[in-house]
């Protein structure tokens, strides 16, 4: 055994005789030890320097480190009936012949935890986890209060048929399990990175797609592709509780299942993009839906659905990208009796002229500087409206060096910098903002999976607090390092649904 200095002590078995270490002359030397006698069948070294001895027949005796060796502590009640005498995550543990698993306590007065099913050759501790080696085969896995959980073999089945001679918890959270006749083998549990909710406030298995997150009233609104709007009270918090979890569906609160966006505005409305006709309203003050019929004005204006994507402006209007209608901008005010009603809506379109947008079918938009607005349309490339003037300008890939990588727009995002992330169906650009602004052919710089992404397909970029760029595509999410373009892939594996 060896203590916390890194001194080495060894005992001569079936012998009264402990000896240490020493370095300087290469050799064991006998240690003094005060009232010892009869045969030793193992010691163990605790952090505070004490020496546990396992006695045959069967007996625990302790000895309190001296100036030169130990002394008998009068302390410690009778301990008998010893099979094996382990000290793990700092504590005295042993092995009766009943198959009990036993613990000295800071009181040196011994406690029985559980039964063990087999006897054991070997224990550490391994995140938050006591691992044993069966002398038979196999290992055993139990929590810190000693429940089972075998979070190791669940993963490696084949542990269960080899034998396990000796087990190590070692730097760097690396597990070093020893086998007879079949080497060694180090085990690192690989980190989940990401928490997950798995269930809703049915039971039922939180599987569906998500399409948007908004933060409402300290509640996370998640919309769903199929199941609403699903709501998470006090996350983020420490006792946030995931039976907070309600949805609004179809035929209760919202018209239609499909929600594609979800954007909170300053006028104590939240836009509501979904498949049901137009846009529907979510008063904070009053707590209740507002459908897009019941909104004053809006049986004036041509029939449109299927909101994919929002943009809340400064001026309190919303720009509404469309499936197929292209794009709406939207002011809603409130009358006397702080009802709803319509103050402006104009509808844009492709037209093949500087008026209209590139293609009907937006899947993202973002705001740009100089009262500017970026317009991801799919199938049909990039397009910059000017608001002061109404006029547009459309980027296409191929249509020059240095242009997108493709039409197919699913994703846009300005960072602090002033850069423009563009995601498509087949990888990621960024420019300049300015120069995309100001250039007919803005040079845009490109990653894809030759330079590391996970997939081609970018659904949605976001900055972190660190500045980084943060990607969700078809194969799991990346982290890019804008600076030396740095990619971290991360995928199921790592705790991604």
């Amino acid at each position: 055994t060896i203590d916390k200095q890194g001194k080495i002590f060894a005992a001569h078995r079936n012998t009264s005789n402990i000896s240490y270490y020493n370095p300087s002359t290469d050799t064991f030397v006998d240690c003094n030890v005060k009232g010892i006698s009869g045969m030793i069948a193992d010691i163990k070294v605790d952090r505070s320097g004490n020496l546990w001895v396992l006695k045959n027949p069967q007996s625990l005796e302790l000895y309190c480190p001296l100036a030169s060796g130990f002394q008998k502590s009068p302390n410690l009640p009778a301990v008998k009936d010893i099979v094996k005498l382990f000290y793990v995550n700092q504590q005295i543990y042993y092995t009766t012949s009943d198959g009990s698993l036993n613990r000295i306590n800071n009181l040196l007065a011994p406690e029985k935890l559980i039964k063990l099913p087999h006897e054991v050759r070997s224990i550490t501790y391994y995140q938050n986890h006591y691992i044993f080696a069966w002398s038979s085969k196999g290992i055993g896995e139990y929590t810190a209060d000693f429940k089972p959980d075998p979070f190791i073999s669940k993963d490696i089945t084949s542990l269960a048929g080899k034998r396990v001679t000796s087990l190590y918890s070692g730097k760097e959270d690396i597990l070093w399990l020893g086998f007879d006749g079949s080497g060694v083998i180090k085990i690192t549990k690989k980190p989940s990175y990401f928490g997950a909710v798995l269930k809703q406030n049915n039971g039922q298995p939180f599987s569906i797609p998500v399409r948007a997150f908004c933060m409402v009233n300290n509640e996370l609104w998640v919309g769903t592709k199929g199941n609403g709007i699903i709501t998470i009270k006090d996350w983020g918090k420490p006792d946030m509780k995931f039976s907070g979890i309600r949805s609004f569906a179809a035929g209760e609160d919202l018209l239609d299942n499909c929600v594609y966006s979800i954007e909170k505005g300053k006028d104590g409305f939240v836009y509501i993009g979904s498949d049901a006709p137009g846009i529907t309203l979510y008063d904070q003050n009053a707590k209740k839906f507002i459908y897009w019929k019941d909104i004053k004005g809006s049986k004036s204006h041509p029939f449109f659905n299927s909101v994919h994507c929002i943009l809340y402006d400064r001026d309190s209007s919303v720009w509404l990208g469309l499936n197929a209608s292209g794009l709406v901008h939207l002011k809603v005010e409130r009358d006397a009796n702080r009802q709803p009603y319509i103050k402006y809506l104009k509808n844009y379109t492709y037209d093949g002229s500087n008026r209209g947008i590139a293609n009907n079918v937006i899947y993202s938009l973002a705001a740009g500087s100089n009262n500017t607005i970026w317009i991801g349309c799919r199938y049909g490339g990039l397009s910059l409206l000017d608001k002061r003037t109404g006029k547009f300008k459309t980027i296409r890939a191929f249509s020059y060096e240095g242009s997108l990588s493709n039409n197919d727009i699913l994703s846009l995002y300005t960072d602090q910098k002033k850069r423009l992330w563009v995601g498509t169906s087949y990888g990621l650009n960024w420019t300049d903002e300015s120069s995309a602004i100001k250039l007919s052919k803005p040079v845009f710089k490109k990653l894809n999976t030759d330079n590391g992404l996970p997939n081609n397909s970018i659904h949605a970029i976001i900055e972190d607090t660190d500045k980084n760029i943060w990607i969700s595509t078809n194969k799991g999410i990346a982290k890019i390092d804008p600076i030396n373009l740095k990619i971290v892939n991360f995928k199921q594996a790592d705790g991604l649904q």
